[in-house]
């Protein structure tokens, strides 16, 4: 097995099409650089993580849309379900988390 690092810029041409591959790494750079790789990430649903049982988390999880999300008192550990659109992290309300302005799921937790 090859491990290759790349390069923010493209992917080297040793790399490209030769449908051995296999990305591990971020959404976004994943989307630009999965067609030169010859291959298609693979997208979990919004549920999976408040879809796990207690045993694997430690915690109650559970999906709550922005609209109720901003209303949730704190402190809680909050993160978006599958991208990166605002960080994962204890907010002291749901209000202090600035995530973006569309209508995004979030992933609420009790902090510890």
């Amino acid at each position: 097995m090859e491990v290759a690092v790349l390069p923010v810029g493209a992917v080297p041409d040793r790399c490209r099409g030769r449908g051995d591959a296999h990305y591990y790494g971020g959404p976004r750079f994943g989307a630009r650089v999965a067609l030169a790789l010859g291959v298609v990430l693979l997208e979990p649903d919004d549920g999976w993580l408040d879809g796990l049982p207690y045993a694997f988390t430690g915690r109650r999880v559970s999906r709550v849309p922005l609209s109720a999300a901003r209303r949730l008192p704190g402190p809680l550990f909050a993160k978006p379900p599958t991208d990166k659109s605002f960080p994962a992290a204890v907010y002291g309300s749901g209000a202090t988390c600035h995530p973006p302005l569309r209508e995004t799921p979030w992933c609420r937790s009790a902090p510890w």
